[in-house]
């Protein structure tokens, strides 16, 4: 049992970690509508309604999965081990890669977030 309204169309591959998410937002704030993005190897945004209804969400590749993909999907890519740069600047092809993908990360987070806020504003 789940304590919100789950509209995802295949449930059954809806993942724990999500559920588990939307099932706090639901807990923690009633009636409120709620992002929720978790990063890790993959990056999920899911969206609990005001309603407490649950449409769906989206998945993204995590930070070291794009790195991953730039090097395997390339024939020249190296492949960089995910570091700390305070420059958004890459000013070699390692720090470009390690910067595109950083900022690639947090560039379509706020999109998401934006895009929520448009949809609820009371978002949380």
């Amino acid at each position: 049992p789940q304590p919100f309204i789950n509209k995802y169309k295949t449930p059954e591959t809806l993942g724990t970690d999500r559920i588990a998410a939307m099932a706090a937002c639901s807990f923690w704030h009633p009636h409120t509508a709620c992002l929720v993005i978790d990063a890790g190897t993959c990056i999920t945004y899911d969206c609990l309604d005001e309603h407490n209804t649950y449409t769906g969400g989206a998945i993204s590749p995590g930070l070291t999965m794009r790195l991953s993909a730039m090097h395997q999907f390339t024939g020249k890519l190296p492949l960089v081990e995910p570091i700390h740069q305070a420059d958004a600047s890459g000013t070699d092809t390692r720090s470009a890669l390690m910067q595109g993908a950083k900022y690639g990360m947090i560039y379509e987070a706020e999109g998401f977030i934006t895009y929520y806020q448009n949809k609820y504003p009371a978002l949380k």
